[in-house]
């Protein structure tokens, strides 16, 4: 999918050289068993772990107004809210006009947000994942409570630098284990597939990048296969975690 906002992971086991330094003790101390795997995340400096305020991120009104109404977002019901975007900070203290130039600022970033959602949901689908959009879904349905919905959204941190950029964090819920939830738990499984469903009904705007990669993988005969061994290619590893069925991630 081309994607430069998933931070790279590598799969590596607790019985390599690599642990035998100083490994060990925090092996020992996390009671680990030295059979097991584990994934490897890359560190990004553009992701602030530090001020979780600012990083935090929501999910934007048009999105969370599709998901209460069943009418997704497209660009026929977007202007509305750009412009109410824009205008957030188009005026100042005693009502005085600030430039153009920042109201333009607020609208882009409303549109790079919402194309960047539409990517996440996209993604999310494909890979399973259960632990971003998905397990929120489940308790605001669970406590019967949709306000969860407009909590800080999980494993999604905004740019440290400001800007529109989001990062997809922690996507290890997803693949082997999300598609042993998802297909092979029955009803707790088909509860998460709806999840997907009801994101994937909330949007009518993706990148054409991202689009025309997924129609390349439609028009495969084995795309399942085509992405183990992509996967594969990049991490030997994968196929023996397949082979034993004992990693965890």
């Amino acid at each position: 999918m081309e994607l430069d906002n998933v931070p790279p992971v590598a799969i590596s086991a607790l019985n390599s050289s690599q642990w035998q330094t100083h490994g060990e003790m925090m092996i020992s101390h996390l009671n680990w068993s030295p059979d097991e795997y584990v994934g490897l995340s890359m560190w990004i400096e553009d992701i602030d772990n530090t001020h979780y305020k600012t990083s935090r991120v929501f999910m934007p009104e048009p999105i969370l107004k599709a998901l209460k109404t069943n009418v997704p977002v497209s660009r026929h019901n977007l202007q509305s809210f750009l412009q109410r975007s824009a205008n957030t900070d188009a005026t100042g203290e005693q009502g005085r006009v600030r430039p153009m130039s920042l109201s333009n600022k607020k609208m882009l970033d409303a549109v790079l947000a919402l194309v960047q959602w539409g990517t996440m949901i996209l993604f999310d689908y494909l890979t399973g994942n259960y632990d971003r959009v998905s397990s929120m879904l489940d308790g605001a349905d669970k406590d019967k409570n949709p306000e969860i919905l407009q909590e800080p959204i999980r494993n999604l941190r905004r740019s440290k630098y400001g800007g529109a950029k989001l990062w997809m964090v922690d996507n290890e819920s997803g693949f082997l284990e999300a598609y042993d939830l998802m297909y092979g738990q029955l009803d707790n499984g088909r509860r998460y597939v709806k999840f997907h469903e009801q994101m994937l009904q909330t949007m009518c705007l993706f990148q054409k990048n991202v689009t025309s990669k997924l129609e390349e993988l439609h028009k495969m005969a084995q795309p399942e296969e085509f992405l183990k061994n992509f996967a594969a290619g990049r991490d030997r590893l994968l196929l023996k975690i397949e082979e034993t069925k004992t990693a965890w991630w």
